[in-house]
C-alpha cells in the first residue's frame, strides 16, 4: 500500500456517508416511525468503484443525492450541497496513511466521543489536505446538519461511525484479494520474447509503471496491484467494474495523451514499463528503458517492425507472457478461459448468411483514421459477424482514402468514444458531407459506438466483441 493515494472524491463521500449512518442509526432509536437503514457497505463499494480525481463540487453533490435518494428520513438535499460547497474540488489528494492516521486519532477517543469531536475530526482530517477549505467550514456543514437531527447520542454517532469505517476498510481489502496473484521476488527466472527483444526477467519486477490504461488493466485482471507503483492513463471508472477499486488505489501519475516523456516515466524509479505501445516523438522507446536498466513490455499489436495480423488469441499471448513474468501463469489461464467461453458463445450466435459490412471511423475529415486488417479491431468485427471493409488494407491503425469507405459502402459504422463527444462529431460530419451521406449505414442511422480500451488490446476486448455482434444481429435482421 505504499505511495497509494485516496483521491479526494471517496474522501468527501466518506465524510458525508459517515454523517448518514450517524444520523440514521440515531433515528432508529429516537423517532417511533423506523426509517429504512442506509446500505452504507452498499453505497461505499459504489463510492469506490466510481472515483475519479478531480471531480466538480456539482459532481460530488450529485453522487451523494444519488446515493442517498432511496433514503427516507435523510435530507440529503441540504448536507450534500453544503458539503460539496465546502470541500469543492481541489487537485491533488491524501495518502491512504495520512486518511488512517487521522481515522486513528478519531477512533482512539471514542470512548469520550461527542458530537462536537466527530465533526472536528472529519474537519481537520479534511481540511489539513485541501487547500483553501477551512476547519470551520466544514464543521459548520456537519453541525447544521446534526442539528436537523435532535437526540442523537454521542454513543450512537461513535459506533455508527466504527462500522462504517469497518465496511470501508472490508471493502478496500475485499478489492485487493485477488486469487493467484501470488508473484514474489523469488519468482523463477524467465525469458520473455517482446517485440524482436528476449528479456530475462531473474525476479518478478516490484515497481511496474504503466503508461497506459490498456495496460494497468491487465495488471489489476492478474491482481498485481501491489507490484504497480503508478501509471498515466485514464480515470480507475475506465477500466471494468471488478477492476475499478483495485486500480483507484494505484497512483496516477497523469494522462497518456499527450503521451509522457521518457524522463516522466523513469522519475518514480520503475524497474518494468508496460506500455500499449511506445512512443519515440518523447524519447518512451523500449531501447531507452533498456538503456536506462529498466524492462519494457509492450502489446504485439504496437510492436514498431510488427507485420502480422493480430487476433484475440495474440493479445491472450501477450498476457500469458505478463502473467509468466510474474509467476501468476494459473490466473493468468482463468482469465483466458473465461475470455475462450465469451467467444464461444459470440460465435454461436453469429448470424448465417452474408457478413455485415462495417467501418470502424476513429477521427479524421481530410483521411479518416481507422482499423487496418492487422488490428485487434479487425478480429472482433469478424468474429461479430462482419466483415471490415478495409480488410484488404495492410497494417493495424492508419489512415486510408475516403473513396476507399465509400466503395464498400459500409453498413454499421463503429466511432470510438473517447469521453469528450467524438461520435456526435463524427456522425454529424458524415451526415453532413454530400460525399459519404449516401453510404448504407448513414442513409440507415446504423450506427454505435465503443471505448478506446474496447478497441485496442486488453481485457475490455471481449467486452467490444459482446456488442459488436448484438448490433451487427440488429443491422442483419434489418437488411
Amino acid at each position: 500500500m505504499i505511495g497509494v493515494r485516496m483521491p479526494k472524491y471517496l474522501i468527501v463521500l466518506s465524510a458525508a456517508l459517515l454523517l448518514m449512518l450517524a444520523l440514521a442509526c440515531a433515528a432508529e432509536e429516537a423517532a417511533p416511525p423506523t426509517p429504512t437503514p442506509i446500505d452504507v457497505e452498499g453505497i461505499v463499494g459504489r463510492a469506490l468503484a466510481g472515483v475519479q480525481p478531480g471531480v466538480t463540487s456539482e459532481e460530488v453533490a450529485g453522487a451523494i443525492q444519488q446515493a442517498l435518494a432511496d433514503q427516507p428520513g435523510v435530507t440529503s438535499q441540504d448536507v450534500a450541497n453544503e458539503i460539496a460547497k465546502a470541500l469543492a474540488a481541489q487537485p491533488g489528494g491524501v495518502t491512504s496513511a495520512e486518511m488512517a492516521s487521522a481515522i486513528a486519532s478519531a477512533l482512539d477517543r471514542q470512548e469520550s466521543l461527542t458530537a462536537e469531536d466527530v465533526a472536528g475530526e472529519i474537519a481537520k482530517a479534511l481540511a489539513a489536505q485541501q487547500p483553501g477549505v477551512t476547519s470551520e467550514e466544514v464543521a459548520e456543514a456537519i453541525q447544521s446538519a446534526l442539528a436537523e437531527r435532535p437526540g442523537v447520542t454521542e454513543e450512537q454517532v461513535a459506533a455508527a461511525i466504527e462500522r462504517a469505517l469497518a465496511a470501508q476498510r472490508s471493502e478496500i481489502e475485499a478489492a485487493m484479494q485477488v486469487p493467484a496473484a501470488t508473484a514474489t521476488p523469488e519468482s523463477a527466472v524467465v525469458a520473455i520474447d517482446n517485440c524482436g527483444v528476449e528479456t530475462v526477467y531473474e525476479a518478478a519486477p516490484q515497481r511496474v509503471v504503466a503508461t497506459d490504461t490498456s495496460a494497468l488493466e491487465v495488471l489489476m485482471a492478474l491482481g498485481l496491484q501491489e507490484h504497480v507503483i503508478g501509471y498515466f492513463g485514464g480515470a480507475p471508472d475506465r477500466l471494468q467494474p471488478q477492476h475499478q477499486a483495485r486500480a483507484a488505489l494505484v497512483e496516477r501519475f497523469g494522462g497518456s495523451f499527450p503521451y509522457p516523456s521518457l524522463e516522466a516515466v523513469l522519475a518514480p524509479g520503475p524497474d518494468m514499463v508496460f506500455s500499449y505501445g511506445f512512443n519515440e516523438s518523447v524519447g518512451l522507446t523500449g531501447a531507452n528503458l533498456r538503456d536506462s536498466g529498466v524492462h519494457s513490455f509492450s502489446f504485439t499489436e504496437a510492436c514498431p517492425d510488427f507485420a502480422g495480423n493480430v487476433t484475440l488469441e495474440v493479445m491472450f499471448e501477450d498476457v500469458r507472457a505478463v502473467a509468466q513474468i510474474f509467476d501468476v501463469e494459473e490466473r493468468g489461464d482463468e482469465l483466458i478461459a473465461a475470455w475462450e467461453q465469451q467467444i464461444a458463445e459470440v460465435a454461436a450466435a453469429v448470424p448465417s448468411g452474408e457478413a455485415v459490412r462495417v467501418f470502424y471511423f476513429d477521427s479524421g475529415e481530410e483521411a479518416p483514421f481507422t482499423a487496418r486488417a492487422g488490428s485487434v479491431m479487425s478480429d472482433i468485427i469478424s468474429r461479430a459477424g462482419g466483415m471490415n471493409i478495409l480488410s484488404d488494407v495492410s497494417g493495424t491503425w492508419g489512415t486510408v482514402e475516403w473513396e476507399a469507405v465509400v466503395e464498400g459502402d459500409p453498413e454499421l459504422i463503429i466511432f470510438v468514444d473517447y469521453g469528450f463527444g467524438g461520435p456526435d462529431a463524427n456522425q454529424a460530419f458524415l451526415e453532413s458531407n454530400p460525399s459519404l451521406s449516401g453510404m448504407s449505414a448513414v442513409v440507415n442511422g446504423q450506427y454505435m459506438a465503443l471505448t478506446f480500451l474496447q478497441s485496442v488490446p486488453g481485457p475490455q476486448n471481449l467486452d467490444g466483441l459482446i456488442e459488436v455482434a448484438t448490433t451487427v444481429r440488429r443491422v442483419s435482421a434489418a437488411r
